[in-house]
């Protein structure tokens, strides 16, 4: 099983066997269940690292636990890639019916493959190591050690997870399969994705996934999953369905909203109590969700609830109910963040003798606009409106980008949105910083009249909203009119 490296053993996967009650002792587990590997941590000399798998594939060191054994990291030696390479544990291998899970879980991977899940590259049978699966070698964090390192998603990561792990549920759901260990250990995030347009995230783990159909001629099994996200009739031992993951996943999103997961205890039957019988806080009553609107609070609500016939029917559901309200929610992040952080010392920056000197010799572009919008469509929708007007328009979704741009030139304006990973506020304050002197335009769906005043206090010349841009457009021809030409002496 695998461990949350900054929470007790009640954050692995468990094969869970027993009552709620508290009282009851340790959990054993049931004749079904896979028995547990005795290799317990990273151990460097495992006989495995420095041996070659099938002629193909090169173990280099391990480097995690999966349900079924160990995971490794590898390298294809004919393709020159780095492959992950997924053991099945010597003590599991000798119950055929798990060798037959291990197996089904390469054909799941492949039967269910998207953008958002991982390849499967082979799997097979090698004479020293036994079964084993060949996947893409990511590189990042997944959700939960994000958690714990930087806190709460911000809200534009929050959708990103959203539709990116419902995009992989709602494609496993059409074919039959459902995951049953949906945790944020579980959901990984690609590292670089964060200074990206959009987080990339993969769900990870179909170890014990089953097949809708095969699930229901097999009959009721023992119940397995993490007990921070185990839905109710997964831990009673019921039949399941697709209903079980959205349970799950509303406990995922409501961790990534709030830093915390909706039920908590000091042992593994205290928590499945709580999932069985207890009504979670709502996400916006946390000390670090204050600005989740009640809309979201009631669609959490809906997929926690104990009863699968009370929760949305699918994934489409959950996904459209939380887009429904993504305007809403934007704003009262942005209410929440932005407004607090600004104050009067950021309006005019100390600029040193050498950024003086560079301001004097920079090449100006009076032609040129600058904008800054992590909304590809947007951006590109900006582009050509300017570009008719004949703006030669220079585009990014990333601040740093913008500001290293603007080191080396002075357009005649710059035009950003607010809610960006970076917050608009804030690169306002950078924008400015670096010593561009010239108009900033504010340009975005959150411009009342509070956000305007903050923003124009940190240095933005003027707030205009989306459906404003013909007003905008008017300034930027103005602005153009009246520029300096050429280069500074």
């Amino acid at each position: 099983m695998t461990l949350h490296s900054n929470q007790t053993n009640v954050r692995a996967t468990w094969d869970y066997a027993g009552g709620p009650d508290s009282s009851a002792g340790a959990v054993e587990p049931l004749p079904s269940s896979p028995p547990m590997g005795a290799d317990a941590g990273l151990d460097p000399t495992d006989p495995l690292v420095g041996r070659t798998l099938d002629g193909r594939y090169y173990i280099k060191e391990r480097i995690g636990e999966g349900t079924f054994g160990t995971v490794y990291r590898g390298y294809h030696q004919k393709l020159c890639r780095p492959v992950a390479i997924k053991v099945l544990s010597n003590t599991i291998a000798i119950h055929p019916q798990w060798v037959r899970r291990f197996e089904q879980e390469a054909q799941i991977l492949a039967r269910v493959a998207t953008e958002q899940t991982v390849n499967v590259y082979d799997s097979g049978e090698d004479a020293q190591a036994g079964y084993y699966i060949v996947m893409e070698y990511l590189h990042g964090t997944d959700l939960a050690d994000w958690i714990d390192e930087r806190g709460p998603l911000g809200v534009l990561d929050f959708y990103a997870v959203l539709d990116q792990v419902g995009e992989a549920l709602r494609r496993a759901h059409h074919a039959g399969v459902i995951h049953l260990d949906i945790k944020s250990e579980n959901i990984f995030l690609l590292s670089g994705s964060e200074h990206e347009e959009t987080m990339s995230v993969k769900l990870l783990d179909f170890g014990i996934s089953r097949l809708t159909a095969a699930r229901e001629a097999e009959g009721d099994e023992a119940p397995c999953g993490s007990p921070y996200t185990m839905s109710p009739e997964a831990i009673r031992g019921l039949a399941l369905d697709h209903r079980s993951d959205i349970y799950s996943l509303g406990a995922v999103l409501y961790e990534a909203l709030t830093g915390l997961p909706p039920f908590d205890a000091t042992s593994v039957q205290s928590l499945l109590f709580k999932h069985l019988f207890e009504a979670p806080t709502a996400a916006s009553h946390e000390e670090d969700a204050g600005w989740v609107i009640p809309e979201a609070d009631e669609l959490l609500k809906r997929m926690l609830a104990k009863a699968p016939e009370d929760r949305p029917e699918n994934l489409q559901e959950v996904v459209d109910g939380f887009l429904a309200i993504r305007d809403a929610m934007e704003h009262s992040w942005a209410k929440h963040y932005l407004l607090p952080t600004t104050t009067e010392e950021d309006v005019a920056p100390h600029r040193s003798r050498n950024e003086r000197q560079r301001m004097r010799t920079m090449e100006l572009a009076p032609n040129e606009v600058v904008v800054v919008d992590d909304d590809p469509l947007y951006r590109q929708v900006v582009r050509r409106a300017l570009t008719r007007k004949g703006f030669r328009v220079f585009s990014t979704g990333a601040v740093h980008d913008a500001v290293s741009h603007l080191e080396l030139r002075q357009p005649a304006a710059v035009v950003m949105d607010l809610l960006m990973p970076v917050d608009g506020v804030t690169a306002i304050r950078m924008i400015r910083r670096g010593g561009f002197t010239g108009p900033i335009y504010v340009l975005s769906g959150l411009c009342d009249t509070e956000v305007a005043r903050v923003a124009m206090s940190a240095g933005a010349s003027q707030a205009f909203r989306k459906d404003q841009f013909g007003e905008l457009t008017a300034a930027l021809i103005r602005d153009r009119a009246t520029a300096p030409q050429g280069a500074r002496p």
